[in-house]
């Protein structure tokens, strides 16, 4: 048995999905997330149905979580009860490595801890985990709604886009420009996509370093574009940087092709979504509040996630080929990188 949540929600034997109805759904997504840990029926009854009214409530669960072990245990008779009553809660009867959300992390990390093409290998590997539109973002948990889906797809979207973003910056290093423009093309598919700094950065300066001035400045203009339709302000003081340099021909931008592109760095906690990036010598770093009272994005579940709450992250771009000034000793809260879980 198989469980997605890294697109549709479904349960799987031998590659044939098991029919469930949309809340049978949403409590194995629930459980599968949660690894096989208990999860408390109180706990479950605000995630199924997003409302403190419990009337009703604790026999309906009963009723889910009773024909989602009926479902999973016609098809696979092996595990008698796959969704026991542990106390006053319901677990999933499991294995990490059956689930594509728990493949995809245990992946992601390890290509994090290795060099090269083994990196890019098994990083395109968890990549892989994830089915139906992949795009920058991703489509996790799709069909699910409710508080709880929004914040774990929120979570989720932005793991994808840190697991793509390394990945194109280690094919980068490897001298691969030409490849990771053309993929950033490819995974240009929906209006956010452009909002976001750190992957037009890319864009700009794998296109440039590809093939010259034309096509990143195109994708600039592009970016100027749906940041005045969707944000109502301008594209960032270092994207208008990056532009300027590429039409004059920077020195620096045909520097050394291992210089790292982008890094993602989330602190455990942040109250804005700072969006920075090095220009030649220079450090700018634009957050929230510096922006007024307008909010930067529109949606707080948009799925850059400026305001996904624990995931405002700080975003760190590279263009390569000149020294950079050491980082000023933080004063105040601490940055640590963090992982981001979705349980």
């Amino acid at each position: 048995m198989k469980y997605q949540v890294l697109g549709p929600v479904a349960a799987l034997l031998n590659e044939r999905k098991i029919q469930l109805q949309q809340q049978c759904q949403h409590l194995l997504a629930v459980l599968v997330l949660e690894s096989g840990q208990p999860v408390s029926r109180q706990r479950l009854i605000e995630i199924l149905w997003d409302d403190p009214d419990p009337i009703g409530r604790d026999a309906r669960l009963t009723r889910i979580a009773s024909e989602l072990r009926q479902r999973l245990r016609g098809v696979n008779p092996e595990v008698p009860d796959p969704v026991p009553a542990t106390g006053d809660a319901y677990k999933l009867v499991m294995r990490p490595e059956q689930a594509d959300v728990h493949r995809f992390h245990a992946k992601a990390e390890k290509a994090k801890m290795l060099d090269g093409d083994a990196a890019i290998q098994m990083m395109t590997e968890a990549l892989d985990e994830w089915t139906e539109g992949h795009g920058l973002y991703g489509r996790p948990l799709a069909g699910i709604v409710g508080t709880w889906a929004d914040s774990n797809r929120e979570k989720l979207r932005m793991e994808h886009r840190s697991a793509r973003l390394f990945r194109m910056e280690r094919i980068a290093q490897n001298g691969g420009h030409e490849q990771v423009a053309e993929e950033c093309r490819m995974l240009d598919d929906n209006a956010d996509t452009m909002l976001d700094e750190a992957f037009v950065a890319t864009w700009m300066v794998t296109a440039y370093r590809a093939g010259g001035p034309d096509i990143p400045l195109w994708v600039f203009r592009r970016a100027e574009e749906h940041w005045k339709r969707s944000l109502g302000r301008s594209v960032s003081q270092p994207l208008t940087e990056l532009a300027r340099r590429i039409e004059d021909h920077a020195p620096d931008l045909d520097g050394p092709q291992d210089i790292p592109l982008a890094r993602l760095k989330a602190p455990p906690t942040a109250s804005a979504h700072p969006l920075t990036a090095i220009t030649g010598q220079a450090k700018e770093t634009t957050t929230m509040s510096e922006q007024g009272e307008r909010p930067f994005f529109h949606n707080e579940h948009s799925t850059i996630g400026a305001q996904a709450k624990e995931f405002n992250g700080e975003v760190t771009i590279n263009l390569g080929g000149m020294p950079q000034r050491p980082e000023p000793e933080q004063t105040g809260q601490s940055r640590e990188d963090t992982g981001g879980g979705a349980s």
